[in-house]
C-alpha cells in the first residue's frame, strides 16, 4: 500500500503490523502538503493494493482539489487499488461549499470518518 505523511499513525502502522509492505509518501511544504502525482505514479505498481490519504490533511489542513482526487483515483484504478481517504475534517470548510469526497470520483473509493 501507499500512504501519505504526515497523516494519522495508524494509516500506516496497522498495515505494517500485520505484514503489508507500506510505501510513504511524504506531503512537502513546496507543495502546498498535497501529493506530488509522479511520485505517486512511481511508488504504485502491481502489487499496490490500496492507497490512503487524508482529505483535509490533518494535521496540514491541505485540501486536495477535485481534479487531484480524480487524478489520485486514476492511478489507484490503473492497478485496480483501493482508494482510502479518512474524511473526518470534510465537512469543515472556509465558506460552506460542498468538498468532494472519494465516492464521488472512484467506485473503488472507501471514505472513513478516522
Amino acid at each position: 500500500m501507499v500512504c501519505v505523511l504526515p497523516t494519522y499513525q495508524q494509516h500506516y502502522s496497522i498495515p505494517a503490523s500485520i505484514g503489508a509492505e507500506v510505501r510513504i509518501l511524504k506531503l512537502t511544504i513546496e507543495n502546498d502538503y498535497l501529493p506530488d502525482l509522479d511520485e505517486l505514479r512511481s511508488m504504485v505498481d502491481k502489487n499496490t493494493k490500496m492507497i490512503t490519504i487524508n482529505n483535509p490533511n490533518n494535521p496540514t489542513g491541505s485540501l486536495i482539489p477535485c481534479d487531484m482526487l480524480k487524478k489520485i483515483a486514476e492511478i489507484a484504478k490503473s492497478v485496480g487499488a483501493y482508494l482510502l481517504s479518512d474524511e473526518v475534517y470534510r465537512s469543515i470548510s472556509e465558506d460552506g461549499s460542498y468538498m468532494p469526497s472519494v465516492l464521488d470520483v472512484y467506485e473503488k473509493g472507501i471514505s472513513v470518518g478516522s
